[in-house]
């Protein structure tokens, strides 16, 4: 979870597109690999591994975001050594999905800080990002790896023409030794329960396969 680093949506179009997004799952290492900044960026998912019509995503405008509220009391990472990151959209609509790999020294620096980062977003209701209230939930989730949690943020941003568009945000966290493993998979516009129902999973089945990939190239 890391900084619990939350990415603004600037959408300038709306689609509401729910994508199901396959994965297979391997059995993950055991075995300890050396980190070095290199092998945690090739940890990350490619856009083919997500499914058919995902891409990479620059994302948002290259402005920063303002986080005001709950989120605000994160604290830096103590024994963070790497950190990667990749976003993706499906095709040219509203949805998108982000993956950061966090490589600590120790499985016991990664621990503390999942849960440093859990007892906080589990204490936090509402937050802002630009001024748009956000909501937070706390999602039941199956365990994936030494530690899982799942939550769903929902909240608005602004279009060009200053709309707000309603966003509803599915993150999920691991933790496999001393790597953690963030992934959130994000889409713009109305959703119908059974829309919102299948993007809440395949959110889970988009952080099993990161998490097995990282475990797969990184070990504990």
């Amino acid at each position: 979870m890391g900084r619990l680093r939350l990415t603004a949506f600037r959408l300038t179009t709306v689609v509401a597109a729910v994508t199901v997004v396959a994965v297979a799952v391997s059995v993950p290492a055991s075995a300890s690999v050396a980190q070095t900044k290199t092998q945690v960026v090739r940890s990350l998912l490619s856009g083919t591994q997500i499914g058919d019509g995902w891409h990479k995503y620059a994302g948002g405008d290259g402005s920063a975001a303002e986080v005001g509220g709950c989120l605000t009391e994160a604290t830096p990472s103590a024994g963070l050594r790497f950190t990667a990151s990749r976003s993706f959209q499906y095709q040219t609509t509203a949805a998108f999905a982000d993956e950061t790999v966090y490589a600590f020294g120790t499985a016991t620096s990664a621990r503390r800080d999942f849960n440093a980062s859990k007892r906080l977003l589990d204490s936090c209701s509402s937050f802002t990002i630009d001024g748009n209230t956000w909501t937070v939930a706390r999602m039941p989730v199956a365990a994936i790896a030494d530690q899982t949690v799942r939550y769903r943020f929902n909240g608005s941003v602004p279009d060009a023409a200053g709309n707000k568009i309603p966003v509803v945000l599915f993150v999920v966290v691991t933790r496999y030794g001393r790597q953690e493993v963030t992934t959130s998979l994000g889409v713009g516009g109305t959703l119908t329960s059974t829309d919102r129902t299948s993007f809440g999973k395949a959110s889970v089945r988009l952080c099993r396969m990161a998490t097995v990939k990282v475990a797969n190239r990184l070990g504990r």
